[in-house]
């Protein structure tokens, strides 16, 4: 998987420790819209991944991908903060390695339903950077994850932009 798909799998493996016996897909409580067009992966231990990858023109090789991650967050995950939302330690490296936090905000989804944004990038083991979006909100006692990541020079594809603050509660 390319540089792309990095901080997606590090966020997956830091935040699904002990999810054994957990399952379903993390959209079954939410009105996601994905981005349309693009690949899905079946759902499995709450998280669904969906991708686009763009082709070389040159040699019709896939090149870039582009990924978007929904990942209903176990209550058990742990993290280093009271907060699971909070800025805190999240975007320390050991929670998510080669990434670089850019910022952390508060953002509204849904309406006016509270969130956390955290934008980054990462860079692989070729030396090519990723640019990463990643969404912390709870419904409940849900708590969701939402990840965009693509290449640092592809431009962000708004459905996909979208998709990730389209965490909202079904109704």
């Amino acid at each position: 998987m390319k540089n792309t798909a990095c901080v997606a799998l590090a966020a997956i493996a830091t935040l699904t420790i002990g999810l054994a016996g957990c399952g379903g897909s993390p959209t079954d409580k939410l009105a996601f819209s994905p981005p349309k067009g693009w690949t899905a992966t079946p759902a499995i231990f709450g998280a669904q991944v969906w991708i686009k990858q763009h082709q070389d023109d040159n040699k019709g090789d896939k090149k870039d991908t582009e990924i978007v991650l929904l990942l209903k967050v176990p209550q058990n995950a742990k993290t280093k903060t009271d907060d699971p939302f909070g800025p805190g330690d999240l975007g320390d490296n050991k929670y998510v390695r080669g990434a670089n936090v850019k910022s952390v905000s508060t953002v509204h989804i849904c309406g006016n339903h509270s969130a956390r944004l955290f934008q980054a990038r990462d860079t692989d083991a070729q030396s090519k950077d990723s640019a990463t979006e990643m969404l912390f909100t709870t419904w409940g006692a849900d708590r969701y994850l939402a990840l965009y990541s693509r290449p640092h020079g592809v431009a962000p594809d708004p459905q996909a932009e979208a998709a990730i603050r389209s965490v909202c509660a079904k109704a």
